[in-house]
């Protein structure tokens, strides 16, 4: 019988090897994706951020997430909305009915050529003067954590600028007026319920 000796691994598989085994213990294939992926990079604690919705959930300063969607009669994806070069407002209605009017009641006081804006509903019924979008199997609900009402403000470089619910609204107004320059915006100074 003949044996061979073990060629040196190169610097990668060492690296893995010595990496490999307490990962793999814990969880190993999340967490190696997790650390070496550019979806973990986040601005959470930036002045960039405007968070008001608490910990659970996609939050301002992370990177948007892919979900499928129904526009119209057509499937569409999350990253198709996103506004080349400009700032985007996803109003998410929640999974509970009564809530639809109110989001599209406070999105309706944003007006900003610059800011393309979206409800995005789990009722097929609702009908609206924005660009509504259908989560009927509630993926993108639930991919974001959703339940209640909430708007997300995406920046230009696909990271969630601002996340809050309808009640703290002027807080996302102010957060736009520092952001977006102020000769392009017009808001509304209508009271939302």
């Amino acid at each position: 019988m003949k044996y061979t000796t073990l060629v040196t691994p190169k610097w990668m598989q060492s690296v893995i090897r010595w990496l490999g085994n307490p990962l793999l213990n814990r969880g190993g294939e999340y967490k190696m994706a997790q650390a070496f992926s550019e979806l973990m990079i986040t601005t959470r604690e930036s002045a960039l951020t405007l968070e008001m919705m608490g910990k659970k959930g996609l939050r301002a300063g992370d990177r948007v997430r892919e979900a499928d969607l129904v526009k119209g009669t057509e499937t569409t994806k999350l990253y198709d909305l996103l506004y080349a070069g400009g700032w985007t407002l996803w109003a998410f209605t929640g999974t509970q009915k009564p809530y639809i009017q109110d989001v599209s009641d406070a999105l309706g006081t944003f007006e900003h050529e610059g800011l393309s804006r979206y409800i995005i509903s789990t009722d097929s019924r609702i009908s609206s003067q924005v660009s509504v979008l259908y989560d009927l199997d509630e993926i993108a609900h639930c991919v974001y954590s959703v339940t209640k009402p909430t708007f997300y403000l995406i920046r230009p470089d696909g990271y969630v600028g601002a996340r809050v619910s309808p009640k703290d609204i002027h807080h996302l107004k102010k957060y736009i007026e520092r952001w977006i320059p102020t000769d392009a915006l017009i808001l509304k100074t209508e009271s939302v319920r």
